[in-house]
């Protein structure tokens, strides 16, 4: 379980006492001044509180592949939280990592001619605080943590240094600018969330895939990114007098769900901020609207794979959306199969199972569950769709859309996230502050 510093408590207690006055304030002046105000000046650096990503993909190359190529810029320490070892210092190194038979096998250098071997957990520091690590090419800075008994990989950083790397992942950094400040406070929003309430729970906060948000290191930190990120630093979405599930997607194709409606987030709380809206500004998104063809035997043994055989489903001749609960708008919560074997007894299946079905059959294919047509002609089975991802909170490319109109970030939030209010986590100068204090020994 993942303990919080005396420091990252304070934050925690700060968010709570502070969270409703900063929102009056903000709610207030809801003009475009608002914007301006809130944004604050200067070049980018570190500020937050440490926040703790699982590398998924890394860790399962390293465990089930020929392992991960891992490079220094500088020199390391290694440190064993358990005490197993002394801490050592390593030269700038580069090699391959594995995790094999429960410990981390590291080729640390091209010339050692034995691996670095350890079965204990083990923390890999930079030295130099311009430093960096690359991961198979890709840009990594913080801490890296690699724990061989459940091959489980994390890189430990500044919260906003981590928002560097998931804004310009999420969103397109060519991205009109409001849209990607609109990114940025949702990003940090979802994070701050799952940093507070969930990830304080397990040994991570969040992972760097679609289940979290994508995180690829320092890859995508351009210059616009860093500017987004630098100028609303800290700056997050209230509820009240609390942080939410800032959860958002590429494409509605129409309407945002509500949160409580979908079966996916069913367990989310009925407030205000996640009731869904209509939106018209996405049209211009690629996947707005759009259409697949499958092989309908391979769709009905994917289907039955995922029952793990307990499906008795017949040749599918016919399949329809169920009609979704109020606030669904176009998106279904599950499909009705009508089949050969039982014609008058068809089957309804949850719609995400049956959009994981068609993506396994061919991956990233089926978009959404915003099914608007099904079609079966022989062996084809035809599949119209509208808008990417899962419906809930802010539309991206509606961001976009709203951005090229005009409206600023704040109005933007405020239409896909309504009854919301806005405040400032932290801030630069506070966390300069507390390093020179700290410097000084106070």
């Amino acid at each position: 379980m993942a303990q919080l510093s005396v420091r990252d408590r304070r934050i925690a207690i700060t968010l709570v006492a502070i969270g409703a006055l900063a929102a009056l304030i903000v709610v207030l002046q809801p003009d475009r001044s608002a914007a301006r105000a809130l944004l604050v000046p200067g070049e980018f650096k570190p500020a937050g509180p440490a926040v703790r990503v699982r590398l998924k993909q890394i860790a399962r190359r390293a465990a089930e592949g020929g392992g991960v190529f891992l490079q220094s810029t500088c020199p390391l320490r290694a440190i064993f939280p358990g005490g197993q070892l002394p801490p050592l210092s390593l030269g700038p190194c580069d090699g391959t990592v594995k995790f094999e038979g429960g410990a981390l096998k590291w080729h640390a250098g091209q010339d050692s001619a034995a691996p670095f071997v350890t079965p204990h957990r083990v923390r890999l520091v930079l030295a130099e605080p311009t430093g960096c690590f690359y991961i198979d090419k890709d840009p990594y800075t913080g801490v890296l943590e690699f724990a061989p008994d459940k091959a489980l990989v994390v890189n430990e950083l500044d919260f906003e240094t981590y928002l560097l790397g998931v804004v310009g992942s999420e969103m397109p950094a060519r991205f009109q600018i409001d849209a990607l400040r609109a990114q940025a406070i949702a990003s940090r929003t979802y994070a701050l969330y799952n940093w507070l309430f969930i990830g304080a729970r397990r040994a991570w906060h969040l992972d760097d895939d679609t289940f979290s948000q994508v995180y690829r290191g320092q890859a995508a930190a351009n210059a616009r990114v860093k500017a987004v990120v630098a100028e609303t630093c800290g700056l997050v979405m209230v509820y009240g007098d609390k942080v939410f599930q800032a959860y958002y997607h590429s494409t509605c194709g129409g309407n945002t769900r509500k949160a409580s409606a979908t079966a996916e987030f069913a367990k989310e709380p009925d407030i205000q901020p996640l009731e869904g809206t209509t939106c018209t500004f996405c049209s211009e998104s690629s996947v707005y609207a759009w259409q697949e063809e499958y092989n309908e035997r391979h769709v009905r043994d994917a289907l039955a794979a995922r029952a793990g055989g307990k499906l008795a489903l017949g040749r599918i001749t016919a399949i329809e959306p169920v009609a979704p609960v109020a606030g669904g708008g176009i998106y279904a919560n599950h499909v009705r199969i009508t089949h050969d074997r039982d014609p008058r007894r068809p089957i309804d299946i949850l719609a995400t199972i049956f959009r994981s079905a068609l993506n396994s059959v061919r991956e990233g294919s089926c978009k959404s569950t915003a099914f608007t047509a099904f079609r079966v002609h022989g062996d084809v089975l035809r599949v119209e769709g509208r808008g990417f991802g899962h419906g809930v909170g802010m539309c991206q490319y509606g961001a976009q859309g709203q951005a090229r109109r005009g409206r600023d970030y704040l109005r933007i939030l405020r239409y896909y996230y309504p009854g919301i209010g806005f405040m400032r986590a932290w801030s630069r100068e506070a966390q300069a502050a507390q390093g020179a204090a700290a410097a000084a020994g106070l």
